[in-house]
């Protein structure tokens, strides 16, 4: 590590990243999988590569951002197209979808690392993510993929502040699941909803309501936002409600809640 001066967070992460001789990188282009990119890039002593998975639960602006910010970064990058939907065991939407999932994926990124010699593959788990129920995370863990943000003790926010001193422009950028997770468990998932979903939020984003969610209930959307933000969305109600029934939505819900995270997976 060179003698400038870092965080403690970024001295905890680069000395994990250090005892790695190659690492792959699974990058979906959230803050967490851009920080530890980042870091990889700065730290591991050989090669490094990003593997983004397009598929069916990913979104067009999600996959633009992806492709330029590892150019602009000059960041290896290896872009792969995958269909879960392919799976019944995924496209079923059990409550172990994500563990199929994840299986499915990180099987895959493996077998991309080791074509290039690399010998370990990395995701963005952080300690904050153990709060949540995520049968991805065991799948990872059978298939060996490493975490580096919980070897080295990393949370969420901790991500974000590191993301913020390096100057990453996706530091505050909302957390954004997979498209799946907005359809409830048992519904059989299906790419019309799942466009439809993208669309419905990239329509709020035009807002700048950024932290938002659109959960599939039956035929209808229900809005999940910040509690803080609710009443900012009621002077749009009639054009929001027009635009989502326009998409094939045969209702539009608030959820006056607010938006929490993992909400799917409440009662689990």
């Amino acid at each position: 590590m060179s003698g400038i001066e870092i965080s403690e967070s970024e001295y905890k992460l680069a000395k994990v990243l250090s005892l790695y001789n190659s690492l792959a990188v699974a990058f979906s282009g959230g803050v967490d999988s851009s920080l530890l990119s980042f870091m990889a890039n700065k730290y591991v002593k050989g090669k490094v590569l990003l593997i983004n998975v397009f598929s069916p639960f990913s979104t067009a602006k999600e996959a633009v951002f992806v492709e330029k910010w590892a150019a602009d970064k000059n960041y290896e990058l290896e872009v792969i197209k995958l269909n879960p939907l392919n799976s019944e065991q995924i496209k079923s939407n059990s409550k172990e979808r994500c563990y199929y999932c994840k299986k499915l994926i990180m099987s895959e990124l493996i077998k991309i690392a080791a074509k290039h010699s690399i010998e370990y593959v990395a995701d963005g788990t952080n300690q904050d993510d153990l709060e949540d129920c995520r049968p991805g995370n065991k799948a990872a863990d059978e298939l060996g993929i490493k975490h580096p943000f919980l070897e080295a003790g990393i949370t969420k926010n901790e991500i974000r502040e590191m993301a913020r001193e390096n100057n990453l422009e996706n530091w505050d950028r909302p957390s954004s699941a997979c498209l799946a997770s907005r359809i409830p468990f048992g519904k059989s998932l299906e790419e019309s909803d799942l466009r439809r979903i993208e669309k419905a939020e990239e329509f709020l984003h035009q807002f700048g309501f950024m932290h938002c969610r659109v959960r599939l209930i039956g035929e209808s959307a229900k809005i999940e936002l910040p509690v803080a933000i609710v009443d900012e969305i009621m002077p749009l109600r009639k054009e929001i409600v027009e635009q989502l029934k326009n998409l094939g939505f045969k209702g539009v819900f608030l959820d006056l809640e607010g938006y929490r995270q993992g909400a799917l997976n409440e009662g689990i």
